[in-house]
């Protein structure tokens, strides 16, 4: 019984990884397209390709 409880908790905790990991592209684009509005800029693939760069650093 203790083998499947663990099981599961480890299961969840790799959804709410992956989860977490959505999310912070998510909000990384979202900043980005933000600030591309503020300064009246429109966002190019020079943009995409730098958040991407972000992330596999991060």
């Amino acid at each position: 019984m203790n083998s499947i409880i663990s099981h599961r908790t480890s299961t969840n905790a790799s959804l709410i990884s992956v989860i977490q990991r959505f999310s912070d592209i998510f909000i990384m684009f979202f900043a980005l397209f933000a600030i591309c509005q503020v300064n009246g800029t429109q966002m190019t693939n020079m943009h995409f390709f730098i958040v991407l760069v972000a992330l596999v650093v991060f």
